[in-house]
């Protein structure tokens, strides 16, 4: 009886990552896009972008195998399902990969130094932590923020504004809320509600532009301040999406101390964040993405994806207690409902 050598699951695992690579090379390279507007061989499309023909044949015979081309004798065109790979698809898919290719990437060819030692593989990678590389690299800046925005406005926000619970609020603040997409989303769906947004004073002219173009300035406005110094008081509830796995566990627990410090009586919070430990009955994808996007952070960021335990140690150094843990539909997306230590 012969025996089975190798897991192919093992294998496809570790095949993956040429499928990463070649899709990154592909879109940087714009041939998506070129594409789109003619199809084209191999010879003729290496010949428009200035590509080695043969290496760009052997990446658009993967790219055809894995169905993101289609093949009409020796011309290429582009497969539906990449069409998100095109600046025409105007798709977070397509800046996360080039974010993934030019940042990331670097950092994971550092996972075992990681490993061994703890030390951040971003700054193992690019010589600075995240925050002071964006500041140095404009460019890069530029690719990280295009990301953020299109996978909050396009995956985030319109499930989070429908399932965010307000509980009778009326003024709400959005702390680390960037120019405003959450606090304007609540404006727009709860005619009741006044939204805010509170981030570093450089947001403070994408936000007011934001806000007047969408004619809410009557019922949000931006507030520039530091998260880790104070947070303005008088809101009913207060809200952080997706900002706390930027950061360790004492900068995190910081800034829960801010809001704390703010919150009136009968005031809540709600962190809109992944948990780790959360169930997954029903829900797609599967819990292994959740511990990717864990593994992601770590490398990206000095923060990480946390577990309930977690969110409710760092709640209590804050002065706080968690009331309530719901679920959305989205797998990296829960809902802790915090209030003030009695």
């Amino acid at each position: 009886m012969s025996k089975k050598l190798i897991d192919q699951h093992v294998y496809d695992l570790i095949q993956s990552a040429y499928t990463a690579n070649v899709l990154y090379a592909l879109t940087k390279a714009r041939v998506f896009d070129q594409l789109l507007v003619k199809p084209a061989s191999a010879d003729a499309l290496a010949a428009d972008l200035g590509l080695d023909a043969q290496a760009l044949q052997a990446l658009l015979q993967f790219a055809h195998a894995i169905q993101l081309l289609k093949r009409d004798g020796e011309v290429y065109s582009v497969a539906r399902r990449a069409f998100p790979l095109a600046e025409k698809g105007k798709s977070w898919l397509r800046s996360y990969l080039l974010l993934w290719g030019e940042q990331l990437n670097p950092a994971f060819a550092k996972l075992p130094e990681h490993l061994a030692t703890g030390a951040n593989a971003f700054e193992l990678a690019h010589g600075k932590r995240i925050w002071d590389w964006y500041a140095s690299d404009p460019g890069q800046n530029e690719l990280f923020v295009e990301y953020m925005a299109g996978v909050t406005n396009q995956a985030h926000l319109p499930v989070v504004i429908e399932e965010l619970a307000l509980h009778g609020a009326s003024r709400v603040l959005a702390v680390g809320g960037g120019t405003g997409s959450l606090a304007c989303g609540l404006v727009e769906r709860h005619a009741h509600v006044r939204a805010d947004v509170y981030d570093q004073p450089s947001n403070s002219r994408n936000a007011a532009q934001k806000i007047a173009a969408r004619g809410l300035s009557e019922r949000c406005a931006f507030i520039g301040g530091n998260i880790f110094a104070s947070v303005p008081a008088g809101y009913e509830l207060y809200t952080i999406k997706h900002v706390l796995h930027d950061w360790d566990d004492a900068n995190a627990a910081a800034i829960l101390r801010c809001i704390a410090r703010a919150m009136e009586p009968g005031a809540r919070l709600t962190i809109v964040e992944g948990l780790l430990d959360r169930p997954f009955e029903g829900v797609e994808p599967e819990p292994g993405y959740l511990h990717a996007r864990n593994i992601e952070q770590r490398l990206w960021t000095p923060g990480r994806v946390r577990t309930l335990p977690e969110f409710e140690a760092l709640s209590a150094q804050a002065g706080l207690r968690i009331e309530q843990v719901t679920h959305s539909r989205i797998f990296d997306i829960s809902y802790i409902r915090c209030a003030p230590k009695d």
